[in-house]
């Protein structure tokens, strides 16, 4: 069995289990070339339905999470007895000790059994399956082949000088990317969370991710944060109304997935409202010690908290431009951890963007996506102190070297300030006030 996928009559002994295959891994030597595992592009990503007071939902279903074996069998017969419900998915979270059910409701509603089990079964999680949204806008400059490049120089790291000094497994979920994508790392292993009958979203985002993470080096001088490391990619974005979407249920199996193979870190550039199913998964991966990074979200700053980057424990990350500026549509809140670019940040560009004349060679990018991806490729070059410490540890370890900005100390704009990883000064910062 491979992965977190397994069927529900396997859990009840009844019959074999089905799953979806790993991608091929790639090893080391020259940059990877990602085999395509989508089409299309483009950033129209409505954020206005996410941040209005109504929840985005899928709608009439779901989800239960049960702690073991024994409960989800006993869950499984009691849901068949008492709703006439079987479900339309099983997963099996190994590494988080965790099995989360997926089911389909008529009559009575999702919201109504929802409601009755939570005083019928107090011991299980039960939620609707909530919509998360790519936290990535176009950047406010024009394509540019001859770029302005700040984000290594900001994060005081080189392109010339940009190998991880430890071995280094980093899991990302998000959209796919594109087939021309080279990423300078040691091993790559994608999968893929989607069903069959999903249409998988554009790959801008994803491309954009992974060249920020681990991009091989360009004649321009455009690199990745890092290279060399372990790369372990879930696809879990697909379309839905027009619209790249994905939900508690796809973010649960990817990174139940992602946990099985061991990384160190998880990267999440994606935010919604939240619900009680991925407040415990995220508490069981902070638990197991993988440092969980998000997008701290881009809805402005009176907007409410974005998960999973305020679930406690988890280090949300904000934006800033090149001169320490935050990003104005960035969200604000004491769940703010750290700062890094973000804004008007500059991506080779997808080939379909090239061939459709809308970028000369990149394009410059905008949002808490871009800085949560760079802080998790960066952590690649943190020493083996971070990773001693107890996960609680991690993220005031990694405030105390931070760069800080703003207002003294921790604050809800800045959180604890710039990343900085390394000894390297870095560029003076002149657009914050810097300590």
């Amino acid at each position: 069995m491979r992965g977190p996928r397994r069927s529900a009559c396997l859990l009840l002994g009844l019959c074999a289990a089905a799953s979806v295959a790993d991608a091929p891994a790639q090893v080391a030597g020259e940059p990877v070339a990602v085999a395509q595992l989508t089409g299309g592009f483009g950033f129209n990503i409505d954020l206005s339905r996410l941040l209005s007071s109504s929840v985005e939902i899928e709608p009439g279903e779901l989800l239960i999470l049960w702690h073991g074996a024994e409960e989800s069998k006993d869950g499984l017969r009691w849901m068949k007895d008492r709703y006439q419900l079987d479900p339309v998915q099983v997963d099996v979270l190994d590494a988080l000790g965790l099995i989360l059910a997926q089911f389909k409701t008529g009559s009575p509603s999702a919201q109504d059994i929802k409601a009755q089990l939570r005083r019928e079964q107090p011991t299980w999680v039960v939620d609707l399956n909530t919509r998360n949204v790519l936290l990535a806008d176009p950047g406010g400059l024009p394509a540019a082949s001859m770029p302005r490049l700040y984000a290594l120089g900001q994060l005081g790291l080189s392109p010339t000088a940009v190998d991880p000094p430890r071995a280094f497994r980093l899991g990302v979920a998000d959209t796919a990317f594109e087939l021309t994508t080279r990423l300078h790392v040691g091993r790559l292993v994608v999968r893929d969370m989607l069903e069959g009958a999903d249409v998988p979203a554009p790959v801008d985002h994803g491309t954009a991710i992974a060249r920020l993470i681990a991009g091989a080096p360009q004649p321009n001088g455009f690199s990745g944060v890092s290279r060399g490391f372990e790369l372990f990619w879930a696809r879990t974005v697909r379309m839905v109304d027009g619209q790249p979407r994905s939900n508690t249920a796809l973010m649960s199996r990817a990174v139940g997935w992602l946990a099985d193979q061991g990384v160190d870190a998880i990267n999440i550039s994606q935010g919604g409202p939240g619900d009680d199913i991925l407040k415990e998964v995220f508490a069981r991966l902070t638990a197991r010690s993988i440092l969980m990074v998000a997008a701290a979200g881009n809805g402005g700053p009176r907007a409410g908290p974005v998960f999973p980057a305020a679930y406690p424990g988890v280090l949300a990350v904000t934006a800033i431009d090149a001169q320490a500026h935050i990003y104005a549509q960035a969200n604000q809140g004491s769940y703010v951890a750290l700062a890094a670019p973000g804004v008007d940040v500059w991506v080779p560009a997808t080939t379909a963007d090239q061939e459709g004349g809308q970028a000369r060679g990149g394009q410059y990018l905008s949002g808490t996506s871009f800085a949560s991806a760079l802080v998790a490729g960066s952590l690649a070059h943190a020493d083996a102190a971070l990773w001693g410490v107890p996960s609680s540890a991690r993220i005031a370890r990694l405030c105390s070297g931070a760069r800080d900005l703003g207002e003294p100390g921790r604050d809800p704009v800045f959180g604890c300030g710039l990343l900085r990883l390394t000894e390297e000064p870095g560029p003076t910062l002149t657009g914050a006030s810097t300590k």
